[in-house]
């Protein structure tokens, strides 16, 4: 009693254009033996069948298969190109508007230091005994500037750690980061308690 033998088990995947091209060539094979009149074919047969199709060349796309391909390979190119343009864009404007914060902190405490500055030795001339509670107020704008200054040598850091090409670089780079965020914030918050010290020492 005839039983059939064990499933084939291709290694790779048979590229469907290619597995369709193929069985093609061997149903003409099988159809054309079916009309000579045989109704079984042998093992031997569907071998040399088989290594016959081995030697059959792959089908040439046409030219239209080829443009579609052309188009669908530059339309790839350029959403990838589109993409990394735009994260390219963004990172310089996330630099730009971190370095603008950045200016924009140590000008605003700088600035307040030196006219608490001024003040204070204007004090110290012709009412000596109000400076201690004015000197309160410097204390706020003098660390915000301090803290600016961190932001910067924070940011330097992050970007150095970034450069790097391991995981805990881009670890050590995003700590960097997030610490410098919280310090410029907080250089702000610097610079607004300062404000609030000021107004308080003149409006009591």
């Amino acid at each position: 009693m005839w039983s059939p033998g064990p499933a084939i088990r291709f290694q790779q995947p048979i590229p469907r254009k290619h597995l369709s091209h193929a069985l093609r060539i061997l149903k003409q094979n099988l159809e054309a033996q079916k009309s000579q009149g045989s109704t079984a074919v042998s093992v031997d047969y569907l071998l040399t069948a088989i290594g016959e199709l081995e030697q059959v060349p792959e089908p040439e796309p046409t030219p239209a298969q080829l443009a579609h391909y052309t188009a669908k390979l530059q339309d790839i190119l350029e959403r990838a190109k589109h993409g990394m343009t735009w994260e390219i864009e963004t990172f310089k404007a996330v630099i730009a508007a971190g370095q603008s914060a950045i200016r924009t902190s140590v000008t605003i405490n700088g600035g307040a230091s030196v006219a608490i500055l001024a003040y204070l030795g204007h004090l110290a001339e012709h009412l000596p005994a109000q400076v201690p509670e004015f000197a309160g107020c410097l204390l706020p704008f003098g660390a915000g500037t301090l803290l600016a200054g961190c932001v910067s040598a924070l940011t330097y850091c992050a970007q150095y750690a970034y450069a790097g090409n391991h995981a805990w670089h881009r670890t050590a780079g995003y700590a960097f980061n997030v610490s410098a965020i919280l310090f410029g914030l907080a250089s702000f918050l610097s610079f607004g308690l300062g404000i609030w010290n000021t107004y308080s020492a003149f409006v009591p």
